[in-house]
């Protein structure tokens, strides 16, 4: 085991291993070389990068992004009100994304699937030769530093979404290693690029403000390693200080100056409320992400018995901790990993190995992965938006029967999707900004929790709801006011009784409802299903046994969506659930 070092000198640090008596690099020495990739690992990352970002778009997100985008294009402005959905029509809006929304506007010209997945191919290819080259300048070898570079990436790949995360997947590592790395350059040099690279972030993701929080753990690892080590802290505290000032002043240069910094804080506090779900603030579990955890064991096993800086201890306390607080960090987790291992990692001698057969090793490994990686279950290979994602379907639905001429009820994953494609003039009902929806998100849940269909019927009314899009929800347990049991109904007959909304349009993502009272007769004659709700299973299977009459028109009209549309899951599953009874 090598000898104990709690952290590094200003300029040069080249600690020893005692068992073999050789050298290993620190990725803090300025004197590392690093010649240039050779052909097989530069196309090996190539390979890698473009199989690892090409997959469909999924995220909920990305349709106000773009509208927003192409109106800041058009108005040469940045947006600062919600003029997109009805629930917050005009509310003020801290859109702190603004730069990446030009940027996806501007990409989106070159067609809105291939453009946008090419964006995050580019990140993903710019992130995969970043993450090697800290693998180089620590001291692995070519192979190494590329099999770990995919590995780290491959664990990011679940928050490659096409939205503003991209670019703090990039720039944060990027700020860590310039920190790290600063004793090769004057401090002011140093300070001022993290300035830059922290002023561009915080207008691409308020993600970037993590940065100035994991510097100054760094900070505090080199000043207890300065005192720890009988030296004087302040030169060290000195320059640190100021790199991490400089961090916040890059923030700082914004349209909304200091109020982007209690950004993070107020998301934090929305999320601890019922009525804000958001599946990305949850604490992810071993189940959850089980790549994490794996991760974070190899990472552990390995700093307890190869590791001995303080520094790159903090810097694996600090990402940890954020991936395991909060699943939207396990993406920074993976990007910064490098980082923190690398070194160690030098100091297994294998891995420093090169030759022939080495290369060939590395390539075979990163191009396996590649190859598992391709339409893999949750990516879905395609240059497109997700149709299992998105209600492309009914999309059509809404705009050949002309219903997106009035307002239209739509669940908070749609929202996105048809701000993206239909404002303006259209605006839907919400989306999934919950910071600028909160007050209807409470409103919302008051009226579930009190199981009140009269109240939801008014909160619609309120803003003139004549129809509504709505997702596939798990079915929800009715009891009577005593608590008892009744069974299981699906979300649309509870929340949209057949009495007053007539089922127009299903499909294996999306259904489309209108409301009796304002539609056009023609309308729900043309298209009703007088029978069937594709989201109340339990129900349908009940009334099938009992009713013939019941069964014999469930079947007739679960027939007639596959004549229009035979590939629906949905109906062949119900059609084979219902004749088997």
């Amino acid at each position: 085991m090598g000898a104990f070092h709690l952290g590094f000198r200003e300029r040069v640090l080249i600690p020893t291993d005692t068992a073999t008596g050789r050298s290993a690099a620190s990725p803090e020495d300025p004197t590392t070389a690093i010649d240039p990739l050779p052909w097989w690992a530069t196309v090996s990352a190539l390979i890698f990068g473009i199989v690892a970002g090409s997959f469909e778009i999924l995220n909920t997100s990305i349709g106000w992004h773009l509208a927003a985008g192409r109106w800041m294009v058009e108005h040469r402005a940045v947006l600062t009100h919600n003029p997109f959905t009805l629930g917050a029509d005009g509310a003020a809006w801290l859109n702190h994304e603004w730069l990446f929304q030009v940027t996806v506007a501007l990409m989106e010209r070159l067609g809105t699937g291939p453009g946008l997945i090419g964006l995050r191919i580019l990140v993903t290819i710019g992130l995969t030769f970043l993450l090697m080259r800290f693998g180089r300048r620590a001291g692995l070898s070519y192979g190494s530093a590329l099999v770990l570079a995919c590995l780290c990436v491959a664990g990011a790949r679940m928050r490659f979404y096409v939205r503003p995360e991209l670019a703090t997947l990039v720039l944060v590592p990027l700020g860590v290693s310039l920190y790290l790395t600063r004793g090769r350059r004057r401090t002011a040099v140093t300070a001022a690029a993290v300035a830059v690279i922290s002023a561009v972030g915080v207008n691409l993701h308020g993600g970037i403000l993590v940065l100035p929080a994991i510097l100054g753990a760094l900070v505090v690892a080199e000043a207890l390693t300065s005192i720890t080590e009988r030296r004087s802290p302040l030169k060290m505290i000195t320059s640190g200080a100021a790199i991490v000032v400089a961090t916040i002043g890059g923030a700082l240069l914004n349209p909304w100056g200091w109020q982007v910094l209690a950004a993070p804080f107020r998301l934090a506090h929305l999320v601890g409320k019922p009525w804000v779900p958001n599946p990305e603030w949850i604490s992810p579990g071993p189940t959850d992400v089980p790549e994490l955890y794996l991760a974070l064991i190899a990472a552990w096993v390995l700093f307890v018995f190869r590791e001995r800086h303080l520094i790159r201890w903090m810097l694996l306390i600090v990402i940890s901790a954020l991936a395991l607080r909060y699943v939207r960090n396990v993406g920074l987790f993976f990007t910064v990993l490098p980082l923190a291992v690398a070194p160690a990692l030098t100091r297994i001698d294998v891995l420093r190995l090169t030759g022939r057969r080495v290369s060939l090793v590395a390539s075979a490994l990163v191009l396996s992965l590649a190859a598992v990686m391709i339409d893999a279950p949750g990516f879905p290979l395609g240059w497109g938006f997700s149709t299992a994602r998105y209600p492309v379907g009914a999309s059509v639905f809404l705009e050949r029967t002309g219903l997106l001429d009035h307002p239209v009820y739509n669940d908070v994953r749609f929202g996105g999707w048809l701000i993206g494609r239909y404002f303006p003039p259209f605006q839907p009902f919400i989306d999934d900004r919950n910071e600028i929806h909160e007050d209807l998100l409470e409103e919302m849940w008051e009226i579930d929790q009190a199981s009140s269909p009269g109240r939801w019927q008014a909160l619609l009314d309120r803003y003139g709801i004549e129809t509504a899009l709505l997702r596939y929800h798990d079915p929800l347990t009715v009891r009577t006011p005593e608590g008892r049991k009744l069974g299981l109904r699906g979300f649309s007959p509870l929340w949209f009784p057949e009495k007053r909304w007539a089922l127009v349009f299903w499909d294996d993502t999306a259904m489309v409802l209108v409301d009796r009272t304002q539609a056009r007769p023609e309308l729900i004659e043309a298209f009703e299903y007088q029978w069937v709700r594709p989201d109340d299973i339990a129900h349908l299977e009940i009334i099938a046994r009992d009713d013939p009459i019941a069964r014999a028109g469930l079947i007739a009209e679960i027939e007639r969506k596959l004549d229009e549309d035979p590939s629906c899951r949905r109906a062949i599953w119900l059609l084979s659930l219902l004749s088997t009874r």
